[in-house]
């Protein structure tokens, strides 16, 4: 009877993996790729002892260390051991993500994620995959864009690192994309990307700016660069929008017969 209930339960594992083929093929690639980084980072600790890793490096991950303690203390994000190691890029890029929208509409594509729920883009660790899925978006049609990734989390699910790339960032830069992973980490609903983006990037900037005025001083060098950036960054963003509606105004005029040709002029 045991052996029955266990052929029984192995018979519907390999179903649903036949069925959901190309995810489970997606997942173990992304397992892959993300095992990889958390095998082989190595505690920050380690970079800090090491008498050729260069001070300009380890004044910043001196300061990762305080992010993460403010992070936890004062703003009450999840204790864990995120970013406490730091994964060595070696100059390389790591990650890219693809996204897609449809074509002549501010519309985007979305895929839908086992247990995460519907998410407006799909990372990967290997460029040439990020390309095939591309052209299979194109093949059918969408507006298709592929981009690096600056700042990555698993949710909390791993132990996530630091990665060697985020250290190129200004202090104000660095603190917010620590902030906004933590806030990841803490809390993702699922199928709801805008809040949980919405929620992360608000608590990233705003943790930000009170970290540096609690770390620098409120008239420090580093948080009036970061207000500026966040300035500036508001203006760039309003522009942005500006442009999107003219954007989703002119496509709303088309007609079903308006050829290509004129709607790509």
């Amino acid at each position: 009877m045991l052996k029955k209930i266990i052929l029984g339960c192995l018979l519907i594992i390999i179903a649903i993996c036949a069925w959901n083929w190309q995810w489970v093929k997606y997942g173990y690639f992304q397992a892959k790729g993300q095992i990889r980084v958390i095998t082989e980072a190595r505690p920050i600790e380690a970079f800090l002892s090491d008498p050729d890793y260069p001070d300009s490096l380890k004044q910043k991950l001196e300061l990762t260390k305080e992010v993460r303690k403010y992070a936890i203390d004062s703003l009450g994000l999840l204790q864990s051991d995120n970013y406490t190691k730091l994964f060595d890029q070696g100059g390389k890029t790591l990650l890219w993500n693809v996204s897609a929208s449809e074509p002549y509409a501010l519309e985007a594509y979305r895929w839908d994620y086992p247990f995460l729920g519907s998410m407006p883009y799909k990372g990967f660790f290997d460029l040439e995959a990020a390309k095939q899925e591309a052209r299979k978006l194109k093949d059918q049609g969408f507006d298709v864009r592929i981009r690096t990734v600056g700042g990555w989390s698993t949710l909390g699910i791993l132990e996530d690192p630091l990665l060697s790339n985020m250290l190129e960032r200004s202090d104000g830069a660095l603190a917010e994309v620590i902030i906004h992973e933590l806030t990841h980490a803490t809390l993702f609903i699922k199928d709801e990307i805008e809040f949980n983006e919405n929620l992360a990037s608000f608590i990233g900037e705003k943790g930000a700016e009170m970290f540096l005025v609690s770390y620098f001083g409120d008239s420090s060098a580093q948080h009036l660069e970061y207000i500026q950036s966040e300035a500036d960054s508001k203006l760039l963003t309003k522009l942005i929008l500006s442009g999107a509606r003219s954007l989703d105004s002119l496509y709303e005029s088309f007609e079903d017969k308006t050829p290509d040709l004129v709607r790509d002029s």
